[in-house]
């Protein structure tokens, strides 16, 4: 129960030092594995169990409903590399020094896959590439850090396959994707799941087009506003698929209850809010507030 409890607190400081409000159940038994899953890009309140009205997250509400659910976790950077590294560190920007102009985790910082790493655990990083590709440093204590991407499609059977060689061993396994990452791009049928009406425009919510409409350089309707939020959606409606998938796997091998499973996100994104697109240096709530969620 003690051992429990300390990996337990462990990994509640050292996901997101903003956390404000918490609670503890009791646990029994010492978890063989513990799982935490990085959902690029997703914010909270657009998230069922965090009051969304569309039905975005059915596998994830399920989830909650049975599990802890945290409802004011704050991530400590608005995009990707910074803030997993404050996750995997447990400090502040800046103290881990990682930013866009010196974006690599120097050696000397200590990770929670290093700590778990020389308590016996097997590691392994399952992520998909960009800013969380091994050349910034997050490999540091993974006995396997698979950078190759393709999103939860790929993924996912990956580690699977990880999991039948392991998962009979202590392990810490992470696994990271940008399925909903702008530019909110869906595969069918989730792309037109929440078109509940009429859009005949044909912007594309590209990386460029958004960056654009930042600068006040492209003009943003309110039907491609409507048209990007429920795009952005479909997307959250596909990866909450692939976590069901995840969990079946996990409850039909027997792992589920023997594993701390977090699910949570680097950061949100912004949909005109604050009169602006995507995320980086927007420090508002839709970047910052993230769901966390613990079995």
């Amino acid at each position: 129960m003690k051992k429990t409890f300390t990996i337990a607190l462990v990994i509640l400081f050292l996901l997101i030092p903003g956390i404000y409000y918490w609670q503890i159940s009791s646990i029994h038994q010492s978890p063989n594995g513990i799982i935490l899953i990085s959902l690029d890009t997703l914010r909270a309140d657009h998230l069922g169990c965090y009051g969304y009205q569309r039905d975005t997250s059915p596998s994830i509400d399920a989830f909650a409903k049975k599990n802890i659910v945290f409802e004011n976790a704050v991530v400590q950077s608005p995009w990707t590399l910074p803030s997993h590294v404050s996750i995997m560190t447990s400090l502040y920007p800046i103290s881990h020094g990682v930013y866009r102009d010196s974006p690599m985790l120097a050696e000397g910082n200590v990770t929670l896959a290093e700590l778990l790493q020389e308590a016996g655990y097997q590691t392994a990083a399952f992520t998909d590439g960009g800013w969380m590709g091994k050349e910034f440093g997050l490999q540091q204590g993974f006995d396997l850090f698979d950078d190759q991407g393709g999103g939860f499609a790929k993924i996912i059977p990956k580690v699977k396959g990880w999991l039948k060689k392991n998962g009979s061993k202590p392990f810490f396994l992470f696994i990271h994707s940008y399925d909903i990452h702008s530019p909110y791009n869906p595969p069918l049928p989730y792309n037109s799941f929440f078109h509940k009406f009429s859009y005949t425009g044909h912007l594309v919510p590209s990386n460029n087009n958004l960056l654009l409409a930042n600068r006040n350089k492209l003009v943003i309707s309110d039907a491609d506003l409507q048209h990007f939020i429920a795009l952005y959606d479909g997307g959250i409606r596909y990866t909450d698929e692939k976590i069901n998938d995840f969990l079946s796997y996990l409850r039909d091998s027997n792992l589920k209850d023997q594993s701390l499973i977090i699910i949570t996100s680097d950061h949100g994104e912004e949909f005109k809010e604050h009169e602006k697109f995507l995320h980086g240096q927007l420090y508002f709530k839709p970047n910052l507030h993230v769901p966390l969620i613990m079995h």
